[in-house]
């Protein structure tokens, strides 16, 4: 294992044994002392998430006719290790676990602790263990991880593919907070889908041109379903005026 993230693990451990009752194991010490393989765990998901399978959302996708139906909370992850290391991470979303697995099951686990331990992993791994940290990180309820993502998303040490997927959640952190701040429902607009596509054809533009616009899309529109769909395609972009932009909405 890097030593940089096992530093980074152990302290975690350390932080989390510090606040538990001393007879019990913090989840670091449960994943760092199982054996190679598949150890799976399940944890409460933050409110609106639902998918089937690896496949998800974070709100319901619904009109006056129709609703999609999937199911909801728990997260379910499979960590698998080597010599060590975890070398996989896959969420999922609702469902359940398939009987005669050999997978160490470690049951249900506080979200507040998964969250802690997938954000370390996030910060201080590299590749796709970073990368993929980050979704069962920003999935778990009620534990704020922004500040975290931020930090990934303007690190240029990390990988192309860790930055986008760190801006993107905050992105949809950002976007989530705008629907917040309305504090009324939405309200059905028959120019709604026509606005949310002149976005999409902004986010296709040259990065130079595109930026700029949602930018200003995502300030000032009256709508703010449209302002949301502004700040995740700004999310998709990584860029830092994207990412001064989100730190402001949600630290306001």
């Amino acid at each position: 294992m890097n030593n940089e993230r096992r530093a980074a693990i152990v302290m975690l451990g350390a932080m989390m044994l510090s606040a538990a009752p001393s007879q019990a194991q913090t989840l670091v010490e449960r994943i760092e002392g199982a054996p190679d393989g598949k150890v799976r765990m399940t944890f409460a998901a933050r409110p609106g998430t639902c998918g089937i399978g690896e496949s998800f959302t974070t709100h319901r996708h619904q009109d006056e006719d129709w609703e999609w139906v999937c199911d909801p909370s728990p997260l379910r992850v499979v960590l698998t290790k080597e010599d060590g290391d975890v070398t996989r991470i896959r969420t999922f979303v609702g469902g359940q676990w398939r009987e005669g697995s050999t997978a160490l099951d470690l049951g249900t686990v506080p979200a507040r602790e998964a969250a802690e331990y997938f954000v370390t992993l996030a910060e201080h791994s590299h590749g796709h263990i970073s990368r993929d940290a980050i979704r069962p990180a920003t999935l778990a309820d009620s534990v704020l991880v922004w500040p975290a993502l931020l930090r990934i998303a303007r690190d240029d040490s990390r990988g192309r593919d860790t930055k986008r997927a760190a801006a993107r959640w905050v992105g949809i952190a950002a976007g989530d907070v705008v629907m917040e701040r309305t504090g009324a429902a939405p309200v059905e607009d028959p120019e709604r889908e026509a606005r949310e596509q002149a976005v999409f054809a902004l986010s296709r533009l040259p990065r130079d041109q595109a930026v700029p616009e949602l930018l200003e899309v995502a300030r000032t529109h009256r709508d703010p379903q449209v302002r949301k769909r502004a700040l995740f395609w700004l999310g998709e972009t990584g860029d830092h005026r994207a990412l001064d932009l989100f730190e402001e909405l949600l630290r306001r």
